[in-house]
């Protein structure tokens, strides 16, 4: 962060991409707004997102205030703000990164013989445990995986959030040799997907925009905003550009990796 820059602004790098971040803004506030609920009835209230930090007391509080348009957190002085800004920070630039032909997809990315592998999938599908499977290699990611397209190629670049492994990462543009779609089973299967069907896997693994832009019913996409219809058509591009694959994979060996080699 830039110290001579307003403390409501936040300049951040992501791909080949800089954008100067107001948190203040309007747009930001209704972002926020519309995930509190989420955050709110989260059983594990480990992140709260909102414009200005305060450390004190020993819980954590969340104050939205919409006369105002301030969204304010309270967080232990013993618990970390950074996971908390970097939260918050990656849901709002997922409200401008369409715009720079750049989308987030909720995967951890693995760097080999300089291309990058893409795992997506919900929560438990096994993106960490891939992770440590492959921890030898480079990554990029463990929870977010920033996708750029530039000249007509997709390239992934590595996440600048802080993120479950506590790291941010680092390292220049790579070409994508493949989306994994991941699932845990006994058994090792790869199978490529029409571009039809990986369409419709990547906008169910996109990550924050189901919150805002769109929804999905019926594995039908449903795009409400001019930035939804942009991420629209990125997905559809990626969809045709990019091979993907279901993998279901054993969590006990590196069968699935030699299968993917």
């Amino acid at each position: 962060m830039n110290k001579n820059i307003p403390t409501a602004l936040i300049q951040i790098s992501i791909g080949t991409t800089t954008l100067l971040l107001d948190i203040s803004s309007n747009q930001i506030i209704k972002f926020f707004v519309h995930l509190y609920p989420q955050i709110k009835s989260n059983k594990n209230n480990k992140y709260c997102a909102r414009g200005q930090i305060r450390l004190r007391g020993n819980t954590t509080k969340t104050d939205i205030d919409l006369k105002k348009q301030t969204f304010i957190i309270s967080t232990p002085k013993k618990r970390p703000a950074l996971p908390v800004i970097c939260d918050m920070l990656r849901g709002a630039v997922s409200q401008f990164l369409p715009l720079s032909n750049i989308f987030l997809m909720h995967a951890s990315v693995i760097i080999s013989n300089n291309y990058a592998y893409i795992f997506a999938g919900s929560i438990g599908a096994g993106k960490s445990t891939i992770r440590k499977l492959l921890s030898s290699y480079t990554s990029y990611g463990d929870d977010s995986a920033v996708l750029e397209l530039i000249h007509n190629t997709w390239r992934v670049y590595p996440s600048p959030f802080y993120e479950t492994t506590k790291c941010v990462y680092s390292g220049k543009g790579m070409p994508i040799k493949g989306i994994y779609f991941i699932q845990k089973d006994t058994k090792t299967r790869v199978q490529k997907l029409p571009a039809s069907t990986a369409y419709i896997e990547i906008a169910k693994n996109l990550k924050h925009y189901l919150i805002e832009p769109f929804s999905i019913k019926n594995n039908v996409p449903k795009f409400k905003t001019p930035i939804g219809m942009k991420v629209n058509a990125l997905c559809e591009h990626a969809a045709k550009h990019i091979p993907c694959y279901t993998l279901n994979f054993s969590n006990k060996n590196l069968a699935f990796w030699k299968k993917i080699l």
